[in-house]
């Protein structure tokens, strides 16, 4: 059986489902009694997938999830998962279950179903799907359409720049000048060059201290967004909802050194293999880059277990139990042990003196091998060499960036 593809028939649809179903529209889910989902290796994600085009749409048929491999996540948080939508018909076919269909023991399945107290016209035509659709290959497909890799194949892409004026290390380095215009203007002009201006947002906090940077971006030609401080996740949702943005490029304040073509790379391979999140790992710090779809913001929204406290947003997203999570590597093994994130004072006074002297490049589409020649030819400029390059620790204290359940 194609595990990317749906079975149809005039009555009903079974969904063999490995990720996809946000491709789907709702249209295509009219007038079904029953859904039946068989997921291999299934993410919690795939469930709030289903979940969500269900809740927006006009139908509410029963549910029922065969897992044909052990779930990752633990019984109770797909317990409570589920429960948290009462009004739908959802029944979870275990694991063990499903070795029954497989086995074709179906009256333990007619038993089971029967223990659910499900209506019997329901069983009954589940037991049809079973020995029609699910244990034999009878079936028509509707497969994945493929990715178009045109000229517009960003046009889905969204880039939000996060900055605000309270940084603890080095507050206000969002306006600090280099060569004549603040950092923040740097960051916005050049992405904003390569991947245009209407999908370039600026996203900064309510706090009255950033209404400095909210007042210089806006006067610049730039959509700016505001929210909660600490919470990154409803921020940048909200934003990618007011722009229809599918995929968010997250952007810090701080990073000046964004290799934009290697950013094109990974997007393409995320569009491909439908992940969830991509981020690269090995260029120099400040280089790096992470693209997420907007599914994992609502499901982080729905379920982190500190709400208003997202601002170490990365964490929440490299989930591999939760999301489909690629870490991208290059293979660059040439990583000079200096940072190009705007950190630290040190990390200033480093990056402005190699920017003013090599302004024209800086400001371009340069290619990463380039850069590391220039980096070596200046190395005598990055006298600052912070302890902590390449190094995050979570906060293990609070958990902030854990789940319920």
């Amino acid at each position: 059986m194609d595990t990317n593809s749906i079975l149809l028939n005039s009555k009903l649809k079974i969904l063999s489902y490995k990720g996809l179903i946000d491709i789907f529209s709702i249209d295509k889910f009219e007038r079904i009694n029953t859904l039946v989902i068989k997921a291999n290796n299934l993410l919690l994600i795939d469930i709030f997938r289903v979940i969500e085009i269900i809740k927006k749409s006009k139908f509410n048929p029963s549910i029922f999830i065969c897992l044909t491999t052990k779930i990752e996540p633990s019984n109770r948080f797909l317990d409570n998962f589920i429960k948290k939508y009462p009004n739908l018909k959802i029944n979870v076919l275990s694991y063990e279950d499903h070795k029954k269909i497989i086995n074709k023991e179906l009256n333990s399945i007619s038993k089971l179903l029967d223990n659910k107290n499900i209506q019997k016209n329901i069983v009954e035509e589940l037991i049809f799907i079973f020995k029609k659709f699910y244990l034999s290959e009878e079936s028509s497909f509707m497969t994945e359409t493929k990715t178009k890799y045109a000229k517009d194949r960003e046009k889905d892409l969204g880039i939000i720049v996060q900055a605000r004026m309270s940084s603890s290390r080095l507050p206000g380095k969002a306006m600090l000048e280099i060569a004549g215009e603040p950092v923040i203007l740097k960051i916005l002009k050049r992405i904003s060059k390569e991947f245009g201006l209407e999908k370039t947002v600026f996203s900064t906090s309510t706090n009255p201290k950033d209404d400095i940077l909210y007042e210089f971006v806006k006067s610049n030609g730039f959509k700016v967004y505001r929210g909660e401080e600490n919470n990154i996740a409803d921020r940048f949702l909200e934003a990618a909802l007011d722009n229809n943005f599918k995929y968010i490029l997250r952007v810090t304040g701080d990073d000046l050194f964004r290799d934009l073509e290697m950013i094109k790379n990974i997007f393409n391979i995320m569009k491909k293999m439908n992940y969830d999140y991509i981020y690269s790992d090995d260029l120099m710090l400040g280089c790096n880059s992470e693209i997420m779809k907007i599914d994992t913001l609502k499901f982080i929204r729905e379920f982190a277990k500190f709400r208003q406290e997202t601002h170490a947003l990365s964490f929440f997203l490299d989930r591999s139990d939760i999301f489909y999570v690629k870490r991208f590597l290059t293979g660059n093994k040439n990583k000079p042990l200096i940072s190009l994130a705007l950190d630290e004072l040190g990390d200033y006074i480093s990056i402005r003196r190699f920017w003013e002297k090599n302004e024209s490049f800086c400001e371009g589409n340069w290619e990463y091998t380039k850069l590391l020649d220039l980096i070596n030819k200046n190395i005598k400029n990055f006298n600052h060499h912070p302890l902590d390059v390449g190094l995050l620790n979570r906060d293990s204290k609070l958990q902030s960036f854990s789940f319920e359940y």
